[in-house]
């Protein structure tokens, strides 16, 4: 995930959307409040992970279900292998855009998009996780259907934020390029030969 990470860092580097005739912003006003969401996110997936992290080694995962009966529990054992996965690539996905964020690279707004699409379908996933376990209380039930509505409204919000807004377009102006000041490789670019000029001359 961080290979992944890194790659997408260093190769996703979309043309700024801004309009030429307005001035660039700097970070300010609701887009601090984006920020806000997404550290957010980042320490809700250290949690989490830490909670299955701890589970698993006392015992209490649902996975060790599977061990008991594999034909009853096999969606079971599919979901709970998948989760981890996703909820580590979210962690890292929210690194990477906080790292975009300070930058204002070009790059977040697509990405960030995505972040909030794969926070309701990680969500989604506990959801299915719960019901297809079954043995649990109809409050904890009450919370999965509750976290699976509040980052669906989360991603309602700031998706469309993220597509439309001038700010965002505004803001998010700087390429790799730009703000780590490297200059794309011209392999068509020769440069002159020092003895051959002075031979010439």
């Amino acid at each position: 995930m961080t290979l992944l990470a890194r790659y997408i860092y260093l190769r996703f580097d979309p043309k700024p959307q801004f309009d030429e005739d307005k001035a660039i912003l700097d970070i300010s006003g609701i887009l601090y409040f984006a920020l806000i969401s997404i550290v957010i996110g980042c320490i809700r997936y250290g949690v989490t992970i830490f909670t299955l992290v701890k589970e698993l080694f006392d015992g209490n995962s649902g996975m060790y279900v599977f061990f008991e009966d594999p034909t009853e529990h096999f969606e079971l054992l599919l979901f709970s292998h998948w989760l981890p996965i996703t909820l580590v690539a979210g962690l890292v996905m929210s690194i990477l855009l906080m790292v975009l964020f300070a930058k204002q690279r070009t790059s977040l707004p697509h990405l960030a998009m995505i972040f909030y699409i794969l926070g309701f379908v990680i969500e989604l996933q506990s959801a299915v996780i719960i019901y297809l376990y079954g043995a649990v209380s109809q409050a904890e039930k009450m919370e999965v259907i509750g976290a699976l509505s509040r980052t669906f409204i989360v991603a309602a919000i700031w998706i469309p934020f993220y597509f439309y807004s001038d700010q965002v377009k505004q803001t998010f102006t700087e390429t790799r390029y730009l703000s780590e000041s490297i200059e794309p490789e011209d392999e068509d670019a020769i440069e002159p030969d020092e003895d051959n000029g002075a031979n010439l001359s």
